[in-house]
């Protein structure tokens, strides 16, 4: 499964969602890529409603630079996800 998608840099604390679903089990990267900013990024499970008990992973810096123009903005998780709603 792939999924791009931008977030706008115009608001600086900008939260941006994007929802999946896993309908085969197995090993995920969740990767961002941001050269105008320093992205960070949370794994949650959905059920419904969001809180902090559905929170799976996060991380800040840990991706690689691709192209970004400062080392340490990008974010990666990887995980094995079970079939749901993420």
């Amino acid at each position: 499964m792939s999924f791009y998608g931008d977030v706008a840099t115009q608001n600086p604390g900008t939260v941006d969602y994007q929802f999946f679903k896993v309908t085969d089990a197995g090993r995920f990267t969740i990767e961002s890529y941001a050269p105008a900013f320093d992205s960070e990024i949370f794994l949650f499970s959905w059920d419904g409603e969001l809180d902090n008990s559905d929170r799976i992973a996060a991380d800040d810096d840990g991706g690689t630079q691709n192209g970004s123009d400062i080392p340490g903005r990008n974010s990666r998780i990887v995980r094995n996800l079970g079939l749901g709603s993420y």
